[in-house]
């Protein structure tokens, strides 16, 4: 004979005969590899809620069709970006997202490169002498000039014709003679292929 008395308290997700199985947190915390505080975090910023909450135990479940959701998540927050850049790609249109994500991603290989000159700039500091010379300031007067900036980005391949190709333009667009002497300084790489002049 089998003794149900064991079960009755036992709180179960209600389900229809049509619906899908639910996951419990464990279960779903264990397909999307992330952890049950997170989850419980991801819910409060309505990031991944779950599909139900009983209301008599608190217990979080979750639908098996969330498991994807809850894994770009994961692998989003291992990109390092912040839960609100997350919630802004996973509840965009996928065009959208892959725009926004390659925006992103770009922003982050900016920050890097300029991280990562700080910290070379940091080590030459540090290896400088104590009784090295300060480089000598000279103050000179020059003529009255007009000085235009602008800002493009170019692959290595690209730089120079893209460089001829904004200088004419912006001296034209600013009618100073084509002959006028134009500098071009490589102000955030980005990687040995491509950089933002």
């Amino acid at each position: 004979m089998l003794d149900l008395s064991l079960g009755a308290n036992l709180k179960v997700p209600a389900m229809s005969p049509t619906s899908p199985r639910l996951l419990s947190i464990g279960e779903f915390a264990a397909a999307t590899q992330l952890s049950a505080k997170a989850l419980r975090l991801y819910d409060e910023q309505n990031l991944l809620s779950p599909a139900r909450v009983d209301a008599s135990t608190g217990y979080r479940y979750y639908r098996s069709d969330q498991v994807a959701r809850g894994r770009l998540v994961r692998t989003l927050r291992e990109t390092g970006l912040t839960l609100a850049q997350i919630a802004s790609v996973v509840d965009a249109s996928p065009a959208v997202a892959r725009t926004l994500l390659n925006d992103l991603a770009m922003e982050q290989d900016y920050r890097h490169a300029r991280e990562k000159r700080a910290f070379q700039s940091a080590a030459v500091m540090l290896h400088r002498t104590a009784t090295a010379e300060p480089p000598e300031v000279v103050e000179r007067t020059l003529s009255a000039r007009t000085v235009a900036v602008a800002q493009f980005i170019a692959e290595r391949a690209t730089l120079i014709d893209r460089f001829q190709a904004e200088r004419i333009e912006l001296l034209a667009r600013l009618a100073l003679p084509p002959h006028s002497v134009a500098h071009c300084a490589l102000i955030d790489p980005l990687s040995d292929d491509a950089g933002r002049m």
